[in-house]
């Protein structure tokens, strides 16, 4: 009975080796080590540049990375970012592939756009940033330290700055009334005023009183050049899309 117990042992050992070895086989020939360790290492990849970089908020790489993948881009897209932040472009572009301008991917996308021009001085507000490209400035609203309303005669003017640091005036508003959180409407069309790069700034002259001490930011808004509606949508995560042009 000990020499069949004993047997029976040795075969089930044997048949759990071979089980073993077999699995063993079949797993190194189909990878499955070496896929499974691929699959996590580009998820945790994936997951650091997000909270590096964003998904669709800030430079947004994330959702850089998802349009290059789910669509097998063949081509570097063209890519507008609308947060004031460094380019992203780099996490993307192909020196070897050529720009498809038709292909867009908007970042951050906004209908109006606003440009805050922090006060620096006592009658100097700067813009250290690229307006992005637009048709008109339709509004100007001014922040005052308290919320106050403050009563304001002079004229505003709105410089560039070039490398040299010499000033280009580009617009002026004559301002005679109350200011407070309600925007002033203009109607400035911005012809000669798209796509700089540089620093902007504002500055009052003719002033008949003494209150711009008072004033905190201005700001510049603007509705979007870009208007998603003329464009056909390819993909879109919050406010980050895809898209391509309809012509």
């Amino acid at each position: 009975m000990n020499m069949k117990k004993k047997t029976k042992k040795s075969i089930s050992i044997l048949y759990t080796w071979v089980i073993f070895f077999l699995i063993i086989i079949i797993i190194n020939n189909n990878n499955i080590f070496k896929k499974t360790f691929k699959i996590i290492k580009k998820e945790n990849y994936s997951k650091r540049i997000e909270n590096v970089y964003g998904y669709c908020n800030g430079p947004s790489v994330g959702y850089l990375k998802f349009i290059k993948e789910k669509f097998k881009l063949k081509f570097n897209p063209k890519i507008i970012n609308f947060d004031q932040t460094s380019p992203s472009d780099w996490s993307i572009y192909d020196l070897r592939l050529e720009k498809n301008n038709n292909k867009i991917i908007l970042l951050n996308y906004k209908k109006t756009l606003s440009f805050i021009f922090n006060k620096q001085k006592k009658n100097e507000w700067t813009f250290n940033d690229q307006i992005q490209k637009i048709e008109s400035i339709n509004k100007i609203e001014f922040t005052t330290i308290y919320n106050d309303e403050t009563y304001i005669n002079g004229t505003l003017n709105l410089y560039e700055i070039n490398s040299r640091k010499q000033k280009k005036l580009v617009y002026k508003k004559k301002i005679n009334q109350i200011i407070n959180s309600k925007p002033i409407n203009i109607d400035f069309k911005t012809e000669n005023f798209n796509s700089y790069h540089g620093t902007f700034l504002i500055e009052f002259d003719n002033l008949q009183n003494n209150n711009l001490k008072n004033i905190n930011n201005i700001i510049l808004s603007s509705n979007n050049y870009f208007k998603i509606e003329n464009y056909k949508i390819i993909n879109q995560e919050k406010n980050c899309y895809y898209v391509s042009s309809r012509n």
